[in-house]
Parts: C-alpha cells; sequence; structure tokens
C-alpha cells in the first residue's frame, strides 16, 4: 500500500535530526531555559499546556513542534510533564565563571542505579558519550508520579549536548566462545540439534526431512521447521546429497496461518 500525500516513512523521520540542539528563540542572556529535542510531529503538547509563562509555544497544529519563546522560571514542568524524556533544564547561573552549568534530566528508574559517588556518563540525544556530569540534586515528589529530576553539574560547554546518563556502563572483554558449540553448531535451535547428529543421520542413508525429524526431533519445534529447514538442506549439500532428492519437510504449525489479504474486503465482495 503506497503512503498517503503528505505522509513521511519511518525511517524518513527516524533519520531526521535537527540541525542544533538548543531550542528555536534561545537568547544567550536568559540564565534559565528548556532544551526541547523533539524532532518528530506527532500530537502531543503537554510541555506547552504546563508552561506557567506561556513561554513553550505549539504554532498552528498539535503536531508542529514547540518552540522556546525565551521566558523561564525554571520550574522544571515541562521536564517532568514531556511522555519522550526529550526536554531538559539548563541553568548557566550555577557558576559565574562560566565553568559549569546545572543540567536537569528526567530520570524514571530506581535510585539504587544511581552511582555511589554521584560521579555519572552523560550522553547526548542519540545516546553517545559527551563527558562526565556530577549528581547535586535528585527531587522527588508523589505528584511526579514517579518520575524523578535528576540535577547534574556538567562542563558549561557541554551543557546543550546533555539530554541524560548512563546508568550502566559496557563491561570491556573478550566474549567467551564455547568451542565446543563453534565445532558443532546447532541447526535446530528450537529443539538444540547440532550439525553432528544431521550428518550421522545422513551418513546412515537418511535422505527425507520427515524421517530426520521423527530421528532427532529436527524441526518439530515451535517454528515448525521454518528456521532450520535450509540449513538442513545446506547440510545435505555439504555431505554431497543432491537436494533435488530430498524429500521435503511436511508443515505442520501449531496454529492455522491466515494470510493478510483474506482480510482484505475486495470490491467484488
Amino acid at each position: 500500500m503506497a503512503p498517503r500525500e503528505g505522509w513521511e516513512s519511518v525511517p524518513d523521520i527516524v533519520q531526521r535530526r535537527p540541525d542544533d540542539l538548543a531550542c528555536p528563540g534561545l537568547s544567550p542572556s536568559t540564565a534559565v531555559y528548556p532544551v526541547l529535542r523533539c524532532n518528530q510531529e506527532i500530537p502531543c503538547d503537554p510541555c506547552a499546556r504546563v508552561c506557567p509563562l506561556g513561554s513553550i509555544f505549539i504554532d498552528g497544529a498539535i503536531v508542529d513542534l514547540p518552540e522556546f519563546l525565551g521566558k523561564c522560571q525554571g520550574c522544571s514542568r515541562c521536564v517532568l510533564t514531556c511522555p519522550g524524556l526529550a526536554i531538559t533544564l539548563v541553568r548557566e547561573d550555577h557558576d559565574p565563571s562560566h565553568r559549569t552549568a546545572l543540567v536537569t534530566v528526567p530520570f524514571e528508574l530506581e535510585n539504587d542505579l544511581l552511582p555511589a559517588g554521584g560521579i555519572v556518563k552523560t550522553a547526548c540525544m542519540d545516546g553517545t558519550l559527551v563527558g562526565e556530569g556530577i549528581i547535586m540534586d535528585v527531587i522527588e515528589d508523589p505528584s511526579q508520579n514517579r518520575r524523578k529530576l535528576v540535577v547534574l553539574e556538567v562542563p558549561f560547554e557541554q551543557r546543550l549536548e546533555v539530554a541524560g546518563f548512563r546508568t550502566q556502563v559496557s563491561e570491556q572483554g573478550t566474549p567467551v566462545v564455547d568451542s565446543q558449540q563453534q565445532a558443532d553448531p546447532l541447526v535446530c535451535h528450537c529443539e538444540r540439534v547440532s550439525k553432528s547428529d544431521i550428518v550421522a543421520e545422513i551418513q546412515r542413508g537418511t535422505n527425507d526431512m520427515n524421517k530426520l525429524k521423527a530421528a532427532v526431533r529436527c524441526g518439530m519445534g515451535a517454528c515448525g521447521g521454518k528456521t532450520c529447514s535450509e540449513q538442513v538442506l545446506r547440510v545435505f549439500r555439504e555431505q554431497g546429497v543432491d537436494v533435488e532428492k530430498v524429500t521435503a519437510n511436511t508443515i505442520r504449525p501449531f496454529v492455522m496461518e491466515i494470510h493478510l489479504g483474506d482480510f482484505v474486503e475486495t470490491e467484488e465482495d
């Protein structure tokens, strides 16, 4: 089905990113301000509704992107109410020397995920690490509906980039490789049937997928053989068997499959 005129495809929406993370209309003289990271035109306006100064404005339809008009009293209501966790609040007046700034970010996990030392790895909106921040405060109240506000002290030049922080850092090291599984991989993952089991049956003269299923349970799992059938045929080829002479597996799914076309009402109907 072709998309309706004016609609964008999902990849187009996902790949679109704002040219600047700072809000439109942001004034350098504003000491406290929200950073709005909305980049998808979806029906959403809680931030505009809760701002007590009416300084977050959506011009036009509800699907248009919000704009900051330059006035902020630092109440953090927009940070609390944004369903997409897409708003942070920046305070530039924290350090008169402008070496650091405060960034308030939303947080919806348990407090035990916050590091005891109070130092976190900050990240931008796509998850890329920005630097480090110090937790200055955690604001939580029953009226916040389990959403917390974490106030971070970050380097001043990173104040617009910081969109959140990581609660887990990927472990460094090398993956453990099961040498036995590497030498004898699983062909049927549903029933945990290894390649050596299938080779043994083929060498006994089996050239019927149904007999193979009865012998080693290959293809008897939840997928009904859809995942492993082609892998089994590959093993037959490796053993020098012409797959044209192999009897195909009889598919017996647990439920009756229905094509999407069966749900479509045609003009004739």
